[in-house]
């Protein structure tokens, strides 16, 4: 519990820190620091209400990738085990 505590305190620590880091450019021309406010405010939001739906999305689909491409390897290395035993005479 107390992990889930921290990580999302750091979530908004790091959102508010992106916030300020664009405030501290200055009078200057933003450039690609404009859009850390707009990378900040999904990571904040998720540390204040403890919900993480990119994380989520994202984790959902690599689970499925992660399946498909270790039953790949697995297809692969099953008939390469099966061409390496032909005997060379």
């Amino acid at each position: 519990m107390a992990n889930l505590t921290v990580n999302r305190i750091l979530r908004v620590l790091f959102g508010s820190s992106l916030i300020v880091v664009t405030m501290a450019v200055g009078s200057a021309p933003l450039g690609g620091f404009s859009i850390l406010p707009l990378i900040a405010i999904p990571i904040i939001l998720s540390g204040i209400y403890g919900e993480n739906p990119v994380g989520e999305l994202t984790e959902k689909s690599l689970n499925a990738l992660k399946t498909r491409v270790s039953q790949w390897v697995d297809k692969l290395f099953k008939r390469g085990a099966m061409t390496t035993q032909i005997r060379f005479h």
